[in-house]
């Protein structure tokens, strides 16, 4: 029977803060041409996790749960006689593989969970102490029997195993998780049916959430095909927006499980860097913290001290090409000037005796230059090629030494000097030629100046399906739920994209801008429950502004100006605490409607003492703390007062840094800052935007201190970042070039 859900696959598998995706196998599958009686209409979802301290290679765990579809298919008769078999063998096999083991003290549990969907309806068999939500339109489900808490498979000959069975429609989500986010609950679920994939995974695999194993099956209208996020590639980010369907299974040929080879224990030696130690105890067999790769040099480097150049092990580029060349053109000429001897005398006594008096003077003239010519051009080209050859050995060698020194310095002056010395040696070796080693070296040392330097690299990824016309500049940026709204200063008006499996799409219906005097030149979010309704709020650089939400036209309010002749050529505002500031050039102030009331004449933020406004871009306020962002990367710090006899008071405090080795001393950014945003707790936080590096720098709120820079791995646009946006609540962070738009995971 042909059914009409789609199936997006979301997993999550995260220890001690840190994702690892191969400590969670997840395996889907179609009913393949050839099935046993009753198997036709099912979809199978096999979902495994491995508790203890020897959990599966991911590459046996693949295989292992491929096998089991197999089995799965081959077996006739009801749905639950197929995952009674299925939990049976991977029971068999987890069994003897501990025995085999019970010598190193080292074992693995399986938690295993099989869904079947038959049209609307979904069987369900656990194997262990998992946990599932069914989230429905009416009702949430939790499934979960008390008696598997101490039991799983591979601990006896009895197969432990409980089933569940309930309806599945659209919209519809079931929460698989061996290891589940504290706090999940019938209650705490409530409110999430109908949200899209991303929107799922931001609720409920937040980064506040250290600890995780569990998957995500959501139900979707469409032809019955299965959707899994792409596979991310080693090292990177992998992008929540990036999903594609599941490629067809391979299926084992032969019986299953049957002629699977037997698991013998050196195939599941795994490197103590990822296993935990066999003592600990932990809910999961999952990695501790792994200590980032340092430089290592080949062993036949020589050990250089800290007090001395790095020696060049190998011999200048001169001598190595000079040497080279001459071992190389000296035979070569020689060997001209024999063939030619001998293609002479050879032809001689082939060709008549007037042979070559017939040929013409011109081709003898031609073949006397060419000679030479193809002897200069050939020595020339090795002369080269050996050149950058020589030129490539001794700078890699001498980048080589300089990394190995630098991972043994203990002071960190010297140590950052070393790491940027090897770095311009290997910039001047690819010059000459790119290799891998290069390429590994370059790597490591980065990655050694970024703990150095506090820089956090986030994997970037295109967030607007489709992107957005070349006309397009985005200058602001503000995230509200699913929904990104991008200030367009081409146009002077707002875009709207909403979140959707694939990315943000944009809303081609939404209104909000220009105003009828001019450009929108700033918005923020409208808070909920204020007058008029709505999702943001925009203004013009006169005073206008308009409340703009989805399917609806603005509505459209001018601010009430303050009782000052100067007035009427804003530069930003923004809403702290249902209050809205406004920074105005002409009076040089910043005034506070409060409550957001722009009928009512607004209040000067200062009193008696107000500070330099001519310069400032920027501004943000954080419970009644005014910070100005100047243009020459000053930043005024200012605390309201409203109480009689105790003025406002604004002081200019310095950035701190925190970064090893310059620890309170005064940070001072390569470029100055363009952008603030602040953030709201459980981190509240300052974010700068420098635009030139394309970097966003944050702070702590109220000592100013440098926390990390979260720069790009991945390459992005030239030019200058336009725009930016940290979401720390969903744990997202936004970039905008111009017209193109990021996003990344905050990290």
């Amino acid at each position: 029977m042909a059914t009409s859900l789609d199936i997006n696959l979301l997993p999550a598998a995260r220890y001690a803060g840190r994702d690892y995706p191969e400590l969670l196998s997840l395996h889907a599958a179609e009913p393949p041409r050839r099935t046993a009686r009753g198997r036709e209409a099912d979809r199978l979802i096999l979902y495994l996790a491995v508790a203890g301290n020897a959990p599966l290679p991911p590459g046996k765990q693949d295989q292992v749960l491929a096998d089991l579809s197999k089995l799965f298919f081959e077996t006739p008769g009801s749905v639950t006689a197929a995952m009674r078999r299925v939990a049976e063998e991977l029971n068999r096999l987890l069994l003897d593989r501990n025995l085999h083991l019970t010598s190193s003290s080292r074992q693995g549990i399986g938690l295993l969970t099989q869904a079947v969907l038959r049209g609307s309806q979904l069987y369900l068999a656990v194997s262990g102490p998992v946990n599932l939500f069914l989230v429905a339109a009416d009702q949430i489900q939790h499934f979960y029997d008390p008696e598997m808490a101490d039991h799983g498979l591979g601990q006896g000959r009895s197969t432990p195993i409980h089933f569940f069975q309930a309806g599945l429609q659209p919209n519809d989500t079931l929460i698989m998780a061996a290891q589940p986010a504290p706090g999940w609950s019938t209650e705490t679920l409530t409110g999430l049916h109908g949200q899209g994939p991303e929107s799922l995974r931001r609720r409920l695999f937040n980064q506040d959430i250290t600890d995780l194993n569990a998957v995500l099956v959501q139900a979707r209208p469409g032809k019955g095909a299965f959707f899994l996020p792409k596979p991310a590639k080693p090292g990177a980010t992998p992008s929540a927006l990036e999903v594609k369907e599941l490629p067809p299974v391979e299926m084992l040929s032969g019986t299953a499980v049957e002629q699977t080879p037997a698991i013998e224990a050196e195939e599941v030696v795994v490197s103590s860097e990822v296993l935990p130690p066999s003592e600990a105890s932990l809910p999961l067999a999952l990695p501790p913290e792994v200590s980032p790769p340092t430089p290592v040099a080949p062993e036949q480097v020589a050990q250089v001290s800290a007090d001395q150049p790095a020696p060049v092990r190998r011999a200048s580029g001169l001598a190595v090409v000079m040497a080279a060349l001459a071992r190389v053109t000296a035979p070569l000429a020689a060997g001209l000037r024999r063939f030619g001897h001998g293609l002479g005398s050879f032809l001689a006594r082939l060709l008549p005796g007037d042979f070559f008096q017939a040929v013409p003077s011109t081709v003898m003239a031609f073949t006397a230059l060419a000679v030479p010519v193809v002897v200069v051009t050939v020595s020339s080209v090795v002369y080269l090629r050996l050149g950058r050859d020589a030129q490539y050995e001794t700078l890699y060698a001498q980048a080589e030494q300089i990394a190995e020194r630098a991972s043994e310095q203990t002071d960190v002056a010297a140590r950052h000097a070393d790491i940027e010395t090897a770095l311009d040696l290997l910039s001047k070796a690819e010059v000459h030629r790119t290799s891998p080693e290069v390429q590994a070296l370059k790597g490591q040392l980065r990655y050694s100046l970024d703990e150095l330097e506090l820089i956090k690299r986030v994997n970037y990824q295109p967030a607007i399906i489709g992107g957005l016309p070349a006309s397009v500049n985005i200058t602001r940026m503000v995230v509200i739920d699913d929904d990104l709204y991008l200030l367009d200063t081409g146009r002077g008006s707002v875009i709207r994209a909403t979140l959707t499996s694939q990315g943000y799409e944009v809303d081609l219906t939404f209104q909000c801008g220009p105003t009828t005097s001019g450009a929108v030149i700033d918005i923020a979010a409208w808070p909920p429950g204020y007058k008029p309704p709505a999702r943001l709020l925009a203004l013009d650089a006169n005073g206008n502004i308009l409340f703009c939400q989805p399917n609806e036209t603005p509505k459209a309010d001018r601010l009430t100006p303050p009782n000052t002749d100067a007035w009427g050529q804003i530069k930003a505002f923004t809403l702290d605490l249902g209050d809205s500031y406004v920074l105005d050039s002409p009076s040089k102030g910043v005034w506070i409607y409060w409550r957001s009331d722009f009928s009512q004449e607004p209040s000067m933020f200062f009193n008696d003492e107000i500070p330099d406004m001519q310069d400032v871009v920027d501004m943000t306020v954080n419970r009644g703390d005014l910070y100005l962002l100047h243009a020459d990367n000053r930043l005024t710090l200012c605390f309201y007062s409203d109480f009689q006899g105790v003025p406002t008071r604004c002081s200019d405090p310095n950035f701190v840094d925190f970064r090893p080795g310059r620890e309170s001393l005064p940070l001072i950014p390569p470029t100055p800052f363009s952008q603030i945003q602040n953030t709201l707790p459980p981190d509240p936080s300052l974010y700068f935007l420098e635009p030139v590096n394309q970097s966003i720098y944050h702070f702590s709120l109220r000592n100013l201190a440098f926390q990390r820079m979260i720069a790009a791995e991945n390459p992005l646009p030239s030019g200058n970042a336009t725009a930016f946006f940290v979401d720390n609540l969903q744990g997202y962070v936004y970039l905008a070039v111009g017209n193109q738009v990021f996003y990344a995971v905050l990290p």
